[in-house]
């Protein structure tokens, strides 16, 4: 951006995104910039009812405001350059009302006193389209418009998956996902990015405490130092090649990446002694009392609802979920083959309490049965472990707690395409292969 503008200053990002939305739509109503900008500053300031001012560090309204110019340059040069479908003046507003409103999913409503609005990191993309469809419905959006607006929000989540976003035309998807991108463009090229991190990592910190969830992306960064390190762009070196921290962020666990030189990996949680040893003075001295803290910070230990299938020690599939409280818990894992057959790929998810908490995907299942003699065990394990360090335990190995139902729902097969009638006729036995005795 060759023109720079204090994103720190609400009145002179305005007064740029006017001028731009001037040169995209000569004639048209100049007023809607300043008060569109002016209304999102009072929202983060306080001043809209039921809702606090915004107590985020990192995701605040410079952060908003970096953005809302980004998003007005990427659509000024798409305009510039005479792109289809052509953008009309409506949906640009719409685009631009997005942008402002896509992180206000961190502000807290007046009775929430507990923490910051980092809390919400998890969660902020959905609040955020709800406070949208509040905050558009007082100034007389109809609803498709609402509609339009929460779409463009939902693109800017971290694992959004952008197929399944609703939208209703194409120059819709255009302005959501020109949306996405000005919202890691504007942020990634402010000077003060990486200066910034350390902030982000503490709101990513907030958001894995309050959820207790260690699965989620918020919850993969060790400290400060290895969200910097993680940063997109940079490598993970290993004696057998290099993998790209694009490949590692967040990736499932239980899942293969592989390096430039073809090499496989397991992606793994770290486990407290892989945590230990990555301190920066190399090794700590731990008294169990702290190594207690450690474990319940870092939601170490059991209570753990894992699934883990092994096909035939060449890969393992993981499905984890948060630590479990005392009390009851229904746990279900659904498994649905993509195709019949063995071996074939198919899609797990693992809930608890009726809520989803892990899925994950495998390209292959075991391509044989089982035999008879292999045990079936229930609440205890009296033949073959896991076999895996994170999850190992010695056999036999009895659940300790009281499993009131098993339940096995067995649907039917999927169907299997019909042969061919070529396939069905009768062949004749071929010819044996004809043995030279002279050689004997």
């Amino acid at each position: 951006m060759t023109q720079r503008v204090d994103t720190r200053n609400p009145r002179a990002v305005a007064g740029e995104v006017e001028r731009l939305y001037r040169e995209m739509f000569p004639g048209s109503h100049s007023g809607f910039v300043p008060e569109a900008v002016e209304a999102v500053v009072d929202c983060f300031q306080g001043r809209f009812a039921g809702f606090q001012a915004v107590d985020t560090r990192y995701h605040d309204i410079e952060h908003t405001l970096q953005g809302t110019l980004c998003l007005a340059r990427l659509l000024h040069g798409r305009t510039r350059a005479g792109a289809r479908p052509v953008l009309q003046e409506r949906m640009a507003q719409l685009g631009l009302w997005a942008i402002l409103l896509h992180d206000t999913g961190y502000l807290k409503r007046l009775e929430d006193t507990g923490g910051t609005g980092a809390k919400y990191t998890v969660t902020h993309v959905s609040r955020s389209a709800d406070f949208a469809a509040e905050f558009l419905a007082r100034r007389g959006c109809s609803e498709p418009e609402i509609r339009a607006v929460q779409n463009m929000i939902r693109c800017t989540g971290i694992n959004a998956n952008l197929a399944a976003i609703p939208f209703d035309s194409q120059a819709e998807r255009v302005a959501g996902f020109a949306l996405a991108t000005a919202d890691l463009l504007g942020q990634m090229s402010a000077d003060d990015y990486l200066e910034k991190l350390p902030v982000l990592y503490a709101e990513f910190a907030e958001a894995a405490e309050f959820t207790g969830d260690q699965s989620q992306f918020v919850a993969s960064f060790a400290s400060a130092d290895d969200l910097v390190r993680r940063t997109p762009g940079e490598v993970l070196h290993t004696h057998r090649g290099m993998i790209p921290h694009e490949a590692l962020i967040g990736t499932p666990l239980g899942r293969t990446v592989h390096t430039h030189l073809q090499a496989p990996f397991l992606a793994l949680e770290p486990s407290l002694h892989d945590l230990l040893l990555g301190l920066r003075r190399g090794g700590q001295i731990m008294y169990p009392k702290e190594i207690g803290y450690a474990l319940l910070k870092m939601n170490i230990g059991r209570g753990k609802p894992v699934f883990l299938y092994n096909l035939l020690n060449l890969k393992r599939t993981i499905w984890s979920g948060p630590a479990l409280g005392e009390g009851k818990h229904t746990i279900v894992f659904d498994y649905q083959p993509d195709e019949p057959g063995l071996g074939k790929s198919g899609k797990g998810v693992l809930s608890v309490n009726g809520k989803e908490v892990a899925t994950n995907s495998m390209k292959n299942g075991i391509p044989i049965t089982y035999p008879e003699d292999e045990s079936f065990d229930i609440g205890s394990d009296t033949r073959t472990g896991v076999a895996m360090l994170k999850h190992r335990y010695n056999v036999p190995f009895k659940f300790t707690g009281k499993l009131d139902k098993l339940t096995f729902k067995l649907e039917p097969q999927l169907a299997a395409a019909p042969e061919s009638k070529a396939e069905l006729e009768p062949r004749a036995a071929p010819e044996p292969e004809p043995i030279d005795t002279s050689k004997r």
